[in-house]
């Protein structure tokens, strides 16, 4: 921390008066996820951080080696910085790497690649009772994240700040973690006691004994505030709306169309419902460009219904653009499972920052977000007729699929970079208090 410290104070635009030089906050982020790689989570991170940086604060990042969404860090081809060592990051922050373990794509394989980055984050950040962070934040998953952090806040004496981004400890259950994990070896009854009492709470005794909570949605920040947690903020996750240019004109009338899904191919999605109904609609095209468990399982699927259905590797720049001006549509898809409901897709915001009109096959907060900005059309999870019949009606009518400036007034209003950074600054001062 100390060298971060130096190396903060070197930059130009850190020039500050004495009083605000005062007012600086020391911010230690733990996190499984960050740039290079690509995602959501990277995303969100480097917008917050580069807000956190400009407003005059120090921030140090904890992070195994870039490895998402690949297995092993060599699959991911970036210039691989050493590990145990800080060195400058992207947005004025330091970074310190941390080992990783190389997953076997499974989910014992993820938990212990977590578990293992997360401990030798805290390892780190124990060493740094000399020149203490101010305040630390974690953010999950990876889901040992909050534990960890926890620990470490109480041995350096600071306030944690845990942020959760999907609806944590719900998902156990909704999502059969440990039926999933220990493929059925488990007798029934255990399982079900695991997922829906055992592990769930421990999980909120780790939640509550952070100094804030921080989650993405209203709905799963009500649902925590009902749980005796600590104090709950939502921050959003953002999409900075000026980086697109306006879409092109209409389709043609007796034109197919075009739906592109970017992003993780995994069960939460349910992409294989999308991929079905697909293939019961003449005159649509589907592109789906990303990575995940289900790849090869669903583009096997796709393969035996249409030849309308298209798989690309995931990818940026030029290429990724490419995709999206071939496409109509956004599709963003959830599985029918109740904590999703509490959940809004980080691809949803990107989708309505770029301007284009989303199919969303959602319901909750997510379904309300759509409709509530005009950005676009909702079929509710798990209903294959209306999915199909929503897919007809968008293929049949050209001014269907074109989006005007409210989904933009929306996001605004509601789920711009610097309120969300704001929000999390204000933060930072109350859990210092």
């Amino acid at each position: 921390m100390v060298r971060c410290n130096h190396r903060l104070r070197g930059h130009a635009h850190h020039r500050q008066s004495a009083s605000e030089s005062e007012a600086r906050v020391r911010i230690l982020l733990f996190t499984h996820y960050y740039e290079p790689e690509i995602g959501a989570p990277q995303r969100r991170w480097r917008g917050l951080v580069r807000e956190f940086v400009e407003h005059g604060h120090e921030v140090a990042v904890c992070a195994p080696i870039a490895h998402y969404p690949h297995r092993r860090a060599d699959a991911l081809a970036v210039e691989r910085p050493p590990v145990w060592r800080w060195t400058d990051g992207r947005q004025g922050e330091t970074v310190l790497r941390v080992p990783y373990v190389p997953s076997s794509g499974t989910i014992p394989g993820q938990l212990i690649d977590q578990s293992v980055s997360s401990l030798a984050s805290a390892l780190a950040a124990v060493t740094m009772r000399g020149v203490r962070p101010d305040v630390l934040i974690s953010t999950t998953p990876g889901l040992p994240m909050p534990f960890v952090a926890s620990a470490v806040a109480s041995a350096l004496r600071i306030p944690h700040i845990a942020e959760v981004r999907d609806a944590w400890p719900d998902l156990i259950a909704d999502s059969s973690l440990v039926r999933r994990a220990l493929g059925g070896q488990l007798p029934a009854g255990a399982a079900q006691w695991l997922e829906s009492s055992a592990l769930p709470a421990v999980f909120h005794s780790a939640l509550r004994s952070a100094d804030a909570l921080v989650a993405t949605t209203e709905s799963f920040a009500a649902a925590l505030r009902g749980r005796d947690m600590p104090p709950v903020t939502v921050v959003r996750n953002t999409s900075d709306v000026s980086a697109w240019p306006p879409r092109a004109a209409r389709r043609r009338v007796g034109t197919d169309l075009h739906i592109l899904y970017v992003g993780t191919v995994g069960r939460s999605q349910d992409l294989e419902s999308v991929v079905r109904a697909v293939a019961d609609v003449t005159g649509v095209h589907l592109r789906i460009v990303g990575a995940g468990a289900q790849w090869e399982e669903l583009r096997g699927l796709a393969s035996t219904l249409t030849d309308r259905i298209e798989f690309f590797p995931q990818t940026t720049g030029a290429a990724l653009e490419s995709h999206w001006a071939w496409a109509h549509t956004g599709l963003v898809s959830l599985a029918d499972v109740p904590s999703f409901e509490r959940t809004v897709p980080s691809k949803l915001v990107s989708v309505m920052a770029r301007r284009v009109h989303v199919t969303g096959v959602v319901a909750g907060e997510a379904a309300s977000m759509i409709r509530t900005s005009s950005g676009g059309s909702v079929s509710h999870p798990g209903d294959a007729g209306q999915l199909r019949r929503l897919l007809t009606a968008l293929r049949d009518d050209p001014d269907s699929t074109l989006v005007d400036d409210r989904p933009l007034a929306w996001l605004r209003d509601h789920a711009s970079p610097r309120a969300a950074a704001a929000t999390y600054l204000n933060l930072l001062e109350e859990v210092r208090r």
